[in-house]
């Protein structure tokens, strides 16, 4: 399978500490509804079918930041995610902001995001892609670190011998999120 030449991602250098302020939206596409939280610079985080006050919770127990309730800051990723859901087959560009993730869980999320719609790698592939062609385990762990869903199309990443684990919503949102995307396993 052809990769896409760069990611339509940018990844900033990942933060030690959660910030001081959080923007909190959510956006309806379709059936699915997406939480989003992020900072004025890039997401931090995503989540699909997540009730809007669990989400922010669920931010507010885990980081000790401001929240703010804005989607001023989302509307190019909330264009881009609705479009997805359309059936657009253009990646979603998105610019993320890492929390705690280590330099090979985002070399993992780049090649990720390098997958075209319709498309899928093996965590095998991906950790070849890495220069570590035995780490395909550490690939998955990596991909269960994903905090931004559909940005990092990690639902794209399967076994060798099926589908594989998807830790966000399990393994029926990702059969779904395949099936939108005519693929079958």
């Amino acid at each position: 399978m052809k990769l896409l030449r760069e990611s339509p991602v940018e990844f900033l250098e990942s933060i030690k500490k959660p910030p001081e302020k959080v923007y909190i939206t959510e956006i309806h596409c379709g059936i699915d509804t997406i939480a989003i939280a992020g900072t004025s610079e890039g997401l931090l985080r995503t989540g699909l079918n997540i009730p809007l006050p669990y989400f922010i919770e669920k931010i507010s127990s885990e980081w000790d930041s401001e929240i703010r309730i804005d989607d001023g800051p989302f509307t190019e990723i909330a264009e881009s995610l609705k479009s997805y859901y359309e059936g657009s087959t253009d990646p979603i560009k998105a610019t993320v902001q890492p929390v705690r993730q280590t330099p090979f869980t985002l070399e993992v999320h780049r090649i990720i995001t390098r997958i075209p719609f319709g498309g899928v790698l093996t965590y095998g592939d991906i950790a070849k892609l890495t220069g570590r062609p035995g780490a395909a385990r550490a690939v998955g762990t990596a991909c269960g670190k994903n905090q931004v869903l559909l940005v990092v199309p990690c639902h794209r990443v399967v076994a060798s011998q099926g589908l594989g684990g998807f830790g966000a919503g399990g393994l029926e949102v990702k059969k779904k999120l395949l099936e939108h995307e005519h693929v079958i396993i």
